[in-house]
This record gives C-alpha cells, sequence and structure tokens, in this order.
C-alpha cells in the first residue's frame, strides 16, 4: 500500500474500533528505577521482506537503543499489505520523553524530574481519524 510515509495500520483500537496507523522504524525506549535497580528497555516496529512483499515485526530489547545484540522478543504484527507501507519515506513524528516527577519542597508547583522515564511518538502535519498535530519552533499543536 501507499500511504506517503512509512507506516502500518494496527488492530482495531478498543475506544473506535476503527485500525490505527502506527510508524515503523522509531526506537522508543524506556527505564524504570526502583530500590536502586535500573530497568532499561526499549521497541520498535521493523520491516521486514516477506515473500513478494513486508511483514511488519515488533521488535523488543534490553537496552534504551533498539541494538539488535540485546533483542527479547520479535512478534509479526501485521503481514497484509493493504495495512504496510515500506518502502515510502519515514513519516514526520515528534517524540516524546516523560518522565515521572515528584513535588519541588519549597514550591508544590515546581516539579523535579525522577529517573524513570518512557517515551512515545505521535504523527505531525498528516490528518489522522480527523486530528492533525502540527508543529513549529514554539511547540505541538492539536487541530481536529
Amino acid at each position: 500500500a501507499d500511504f506517503g510515509c512509512k507506516v502500518f495500520w494496527s488492530v482495531a483500537n478498543v475506544i473506535s474500533g476503527d485500525p490505527t496507523p502506527d510508524v515503523i522504524g522509531v526506537c522508543l525506549a524506556s527505564q524504570v528505577v526502583e530500590g536502586g535497580l535500573t530497568i532499561k528497555g526499549s521497541s520498535q516496529y521493523v520491516c521486514e521482506a516477506d515473500g513478494d512483499g513486508y511483514k511488519v515485526v515488533s521488535k523488543t530489547y534490553t537496552n534504551t537503543e533498539c541494538s539488535e545484540d540485546d533483542e527479547t522478543v520479535s512478534v509479526t504484527v501485521q503481514s497484509n499489505q493493504d495495512y504496510i507501507d515500506c518502502e515510502s519515506p519515514s513519516c514526520p513524528i515528534y517524540e516524546v520523553r516523560v518522565y515521572s516527577a515528584t513535588p519541588g519542597e519549597d514550591d508544590a508547583s515546581q516539579c523535579t524530574a525522577g529517573d524513570d522515564y518512557f517515551e512515545y511518538v505521535t504523527f505531525v502535519n498528516v490528518c489522522i481519524l480527523g486530528y492533525q498535530y502540527r508543529c513549529d519552533d514554539n511547540g505541538v499543536y492539536l487541530d481536529q
């Protein structure tokens, strides 16, 4: 399929029942620190050749860089060619890292970032299911 950028449509969205788009080829990391133990991980969707087409594989790693040396899980998540675009350029995206936070000691309105974090990604300048995020030098905005 040709959706204009490297993307695949995954299983139905729990709320709408519609398939949802996911970006291919972006490494998303997470880290949890608990009791002196640091647990790091990452995941990404990857296109792999499959006969005359492609399949999309979800890969999980025990590091934050999606290094093949530390791959732990590899699962095919889409093989229907009508829902896969592995040949277009990468999609325009905005990647976000969210940290856990604790209130400041002197001012509860001030937060201190913790060591725990996770990353997620959203498309920008692409209308999907009636929503579009756009970005400029000042931030990211949701248009409906």
